[in-house]
């Protein structure tokens, strides 16, 4: 071959560009690989909240140079924290922005339909006297919402497809406020418990004051489930203990030991809930020892409760070093897949 031509090809053969394995850059400098997976279609939709530490990501590529790609659907772990402890930013506009998007991941959704809390509509049926009903139905609305949830969750707790309906008449006062509450008609709500208790929580919601007498006004309560089990608050409130454990080292070990499980959690569901996706935020009750003593869903409403099972047992089997200082509640949160563009157009 002459030397002109062997010239020739070998300076294409160091112009060409070097071929290298994906791999997550956030684990690529400082945490072990989570798993040996085919490459995850990242997103920059997916990209976890701004932290002090980054987030993990299953995204490794098979050590296969030319093997077809096969992505699989995101997992990404964000930065654990301790409970009550999650990193702020200092300008309070990305602050809040950051808020908004977190809130958007903690509710999640999947095709179709999506509303994970009860449903609750306050229609107001009439209203006689100087307040109209239409006046009477805004205040309601506005003012009775989460006295009313407080009484219907309670009673979800214990009868989790309880629905139906309710009509209360108030008799509202020259100040405003609701002298007489009683139920109108007959309930089609059934929890005698949960009547009582809306009854009662009506006379607490205040109206403006009507210029002249008494407004007597009737109001409807449509009750319905939302599409996941109500969580009631804990009481007393969970402690987050006074142990500490480093977030890097945290992350580090979390992803190398639940990424897999995550995975094939996150696979599974997806094949039973087309769209799914969403914050998971898990609770892990830290013993002094590091060993978990129990999980828990905590801040956000995962769409499939089955995935959050799923991945709740693996992050269980977890062994954290011992904190300092005593025993832990930390926050685990990963999010799986993408937030659509139709939920962010939504959300504005």
């Amino acid at each position: 071959m002459k030397p002109a031509l062997l010239l020739s090809i070998a300076l294409l053969a160091a112009c060409a560009p070097a071929r290298a394995p994906i791999s997550s850059p956030s684990l690529a400098s400082s945490t072990p690989a989570i798993s040996s997976a085919p490459p995850i279609a990242a997103s920059a939709s997916a990209a976890p909240i701004p932290s002090s530490a980054p987030p993990a990501a299953t995204d490794l590529e098979p050590d296969v140079p030319d093997a077809p790609a096969q992505p699989r659907a995101l997992v990404v772990f964000d930065p654990p924290h301790k409970l009550g402890d999650r990193p702020r930013l200092p300008d309070p506009e990305l602050e809040q922005r950051e808020s908004r998007e977190l809130a958007a991941w903690n509710r999640g959704g999947r095709n179709g339909k999506f509303h994970p809390e009860p449903r609750v509509v306050v229609d107001a049926v009439k209203a006689q006297g100087a307040l109209t009903a239409a006046v009477v139905q805004r205040e309601a609305r506005k003012n009775a919402y989460t006295a009313i949830r407080k009484c219907y969750d309670a009673a979800l707790a214990k009868t989790p497809q309880l629905s139906g309906k309710l009509r209360v008449q108030l008799t509202i006062r020259r100040s405003g406020a609701v002298g007489k509450s009683k139920a109108s008609g007959r309930p089609t709500l059934d929890d005698k418990d949960a009547v009582s208790c809306l009854v009662a929580a009506m006379k607490t919601v205040r109206f403006p004051a009507p210029p002249r007498g008494d407004v007597t006004a009737v109001l409807e309560l449509t009750l319905n489930p939302g599409d996941l089990p109500v969580r009631l608050a804990e009481d007393p409130p969970v402690e987050p203990g006074p142990g500490r454990l480093d977030p890097n080292a945290a992350l580090a070990l979390v992803a190398g030991s639940v990424g897999k499980s995550a995975q094939h959690c996150y696979d599974s569901g997806l094949a039973r809930v087309p769209g799914l996706w969403g914050r998971l935020a898990l609770r892990a009750d830290i013993a002094s020892d590091g060993s978990v003593r129990a999980v828990a869903e905590t801040e956000s409403t995962f769409p499939d409760p089955e995935t959050a099972r799923c991945v709740s047992e693996a992050l269980a089997r977890v062994a954290f070093p011992a904190p300092r200082g005593g025993d832990l509640r930390l926050v685990v949160p990963l999010r799986f897949g993408k937030r659509p563009l139709d939920d962010r157009a939504t959300r504005r």
